[in-house]
């Protein structure tokens, strides 16, 4: 995991930067990744079949650019 300081270095750098407010869906089940994500601050749940598996944390990365 990245730290959250180097994760904002890399997503400041981009055009089109998302916020996101806490309860806001970034992917649902089913939908195509087509976006990397970086969490700067707060956390993101992964829920599959409705259930969290995994809690992401400030400096972690997801999405589309992890197959890169």
């Amino acid at each position: 995991m990245l730290e959250p300081a180097h994760t904002v270095e890399i997503f400041q750098k981009q055009p089109d930067l998302r916020t996101l407010k806490a309860g806001d869906a970034v992917y649902h089940e089913g939908d195509t990744a087509d976006y990397m994500y970086g969490i700067i601050e707060g956390e993101v749940e992964m829920v599959k079949h409705g259930k969290v598996y995994e809690t992401l944390k400030p400096g972690a990365v997801f999405g589309v650019g992890l197959i890169l």
